[in-house]
């Protein structure tokens, strides 16, 4: 049988899938600002949602 990857390669898969998905998210924000969809009032408590969570990924604390 095929040996298993490491906790830490999963976990490392699972954040750089994670980021990957962040980043599409943010192309996607970026879309429906550009068209009017969303203001930009919206777009930036999305966009500071989507910071976080990357922060939290990365492992690096936000400031308050």
């Amino acid at each position: 049988m095929g040996q298993e990857p490491s906790l830490l390669t999963r976990n490392e898969q699972y954040s750089r899938l994670h980021l990957a998905v962040l980043d599409h998210k943010r192309e996607v924000l970026q879309r429906l600002r550009r068209e009017g969809t969303i203001d930009d009032a919206v777009a930036r408590q999305i966009q500071t949602q989507l910071d976080i969570e990357e922060l939290r990924l990365t492992g690096v604390e936000p400031l308050d």
